[in-house]
Formats: C-alpha cells, structure tokens, sequence
C-alpha cells in the first residue's frame, strides 16, 4: 500500500494592499499509484475569495517547473519527492502549499500488474455469525487488492442498522465503491458491490436470469495506471441443486457472456457462482472466459472448504497473464476470498 500525498508546509504572504483576502493553494493528483517515467497530472484546486488566480508556479521536486494551471509530469526516477505549488491573485497576494508523493520503479513498459479479490462477506456476519465490518476490512487491507467484488452487500436494511455497507468499506479500505442492488429487503436493498483504488469511470448493473432470488451483476469501467481501461464485474449467481436452479444459473452464464466478454475489451469478472468446476454453468462460461484457479481450490464454507463456488475469470486470454492465485482463510465471513495477482499485458 503506497501514501502518496500530505501536506507538509502551507505559508501565505500578504500584498501591498492590505484589503485583499489572500489566496488559498490547493491540489491533487489523478492518479493512485505513481511511477517513474509515467506521465502524472496535477490537478490545481487553488481558491481566492475577493478576486481570481492568476499565476501558478509549480515546483516538482527533481528541478522541473511549470506555469500550467494543471500541469503534467513524468518523473524519470524512483524516490520521494516535494511537490510546491505557489499561487498568485489578481491583487498580487500569494500562497503556497508542499506535498510529498513517493514514485515507485518503472513498470514493465508491456504490462501492468494488479490484484483482484472477490469476497463474499455474507451480509457483514462472520462465520460465527457476528456482524463485524471491521473483521471484512482487516482481511482486504492486509492483502492489499486494487479492485474487490463483493456479494451479499446491504444497502440501508433493518438487519444492519440501516448502514451503507459498500460505503463503510470504502472507508475503512481507503478505496472507491459502488453498489449494485439484487433485490430490496428489510427497507434497503441487497446485491453486489466493487471497491477500487482506481476512479470507477462508469458503472452500470445487470439483472441476471433466476429462479429463487433475483440476481445481478455489477460493472465498472476503470483506467489502470491512468490510461489502460478495463471492465470489472461483480457477481452472485442463483443458489439451489434443482434442474431449475441449474437451468437459471446457466442462462445467467450465457447472458454474462453476452454481455460482458465482447469485442476483445479487457474484463475480469469475480464472484460467489453458486456452481462447481464441472458443472455446465462453469463450463458454458470457459467458452469465453479463461479461470484463474486451475486447481479448483474450495472456498467454502470458511471454517472447513469443501467446494469451489468462488471464482474470478478474465477476457479475453490474449490480455491477462496469471502471476498467483491463492484462497485466503478467515472467519470474517462464511465464504473463504480468492486473491488472484495477474499482468494486464498492454496493447501497442
């Protein structure tokens, strides 16, 4: 887990004029992880209350500078750095405010390697049946994915204390969120939900054939390292041993396919499916899809996995090479997360 920014000086100098409320100096940074000999931008949030800006002078650390409002850097080498940005107003009143950022080693100019993790965390419960967000933040942090598909995820129901679960481990991860509702329940709504250091770019969600709940899937679109985009999918396929149920979780296989493994765009999608490696929904969904558990690790139930039901796929093949993939065991929820470290291999 990489801090990027934090303030570490703010000084202001006041004009001749001594009416002009000063300037207020104020920044960002686009992109969460930073690397040498990537471009970053800068994103100027400077203020002034009685007047306008009229003049940036950036300071980049490494003896670069620049008068853009919103410049675009790319440092040549890894290390810490001090980021100064000086603002200046109409009336000539100035502030200036420093960050540090830390920018790591060059990545591998034809790939870009990230994790993913999907944890079904059981309505916030632990195997033991106590609600404990803190337990399901703990076991994601400690293993530091980029993006995370969640499935049983309330939204505002009664059983929770009307708490918005997406947003709360959001929070507590430091990372983006969505939500993408199943069904409504207990005054609140009940789905899936994806967590990402990255800006969620888009997100839209789908509903998936069933016969015993209604299901759905959750998409994102998102930049890796600030210009590769893909789609990431959340998932919770129907339960049930029945021919029904069977034929439910098939059908939602074809239209994952349909919808989500198209025209060569980069996907992963994860999830609880409800179904075992030999099963005709897992089979149906190998026709696009390429598995990154080969060995069919069991995720659940937690305290004792006996059967593979967790799964994380990507498309198309050509675009994704599998580092690791390993099952992680806790008892903050009755499923057991699948953590899965893959190269997204660019194209030129």
């Amino acid at each position: 887990m990489i801090v990027i920014l934090f303030a570490i000086s703010s000084c202001a100098k006041e004009s001749d004029d001594i009416r002009n409320i000063l300037p207020t100096a104020s920044f960002t940074i686009e992109e969460t992880k930073l690397y040498s000999g990537q471009e970053i931008s800068f994103i100027d949030y400077s203020s002034d209350q009685d007047g306008e800006i009229v003049g940036w002078e950036w300071d980049f650390g490494d003896d670069n500078v620049s008068e853009e409002q919103n410049p675009v850097h790319v440092y040549n080498a890894e290390g810490e750095y001090t980021v100064t940005l000086q603002v200046q107003d109409n009336d000539n009143g100035i502030d200036l405010l420093s960050k540090k950022i830390v920018v790591l080693p060059a990545v591998n100019n034809s790939s870009l390697r990230i994790k993913i993790m999907t944890f079904n965390v059981h309505r916030g419960e632990s195997a033991s049946g106590v609600f404990n967000l803190d337990a399901i933040a703990d076991v994601i942090k400690a293993h530091d994915p980029d993006y995370v598909a969640l499935q049983e995820v309330d939204l505002n129901t009664v059983r929770n204390g009307k708490i918005d679960m997406a947003k709360v481990l959001g929070e507590k991860t430091n990372m983006n969120y969505c939500f993408g509702r199943a069904i409504y329940y207990q005054e609140g709504e009940y789905g899936n939900a994806i967590l990402s250091k990255n800006n969620i770019d888009s997100e839209d969600n789908f509903v998936l054939p069933s016969i015993n709940e209604e299901r759905a899937a959750l998409r994102i679109s998102s930049k890796l390292a600030g210009s590769q985009s893909f789609s990431f999918v959340s998932t919770h396929l129907d339960y049930g041993e029945d021919n029904n149920s069977n034929t439910a979780r098939i059908n939602a296989a074809k239209r994952i396919n349909d919808e989500f493994a198209i025209n060569e765009i980069p996907a992963i999608i994860a999830g609880d499916f409800n179904d075992t490696p030999a099963s005709e929904c897992i089979a149906v969904l190998k026709e696009k899809w390429n598995f990154a558990d080969t060995n069919n690790n069991p995720t659940f139930p937690s305290t004792n996995p006996v059967k593979k039901i967790d799964y994380i796929a990507f498309y198309p093949a050509s675009r994704w090479t599998v580092v690791d993939v390993k099952v992680i065991n806790t008892s903050a929820s009755d499923h057991n997360p699948l953590l899965l470290t893959v190269d997204f291999n660019k194209v030129n």
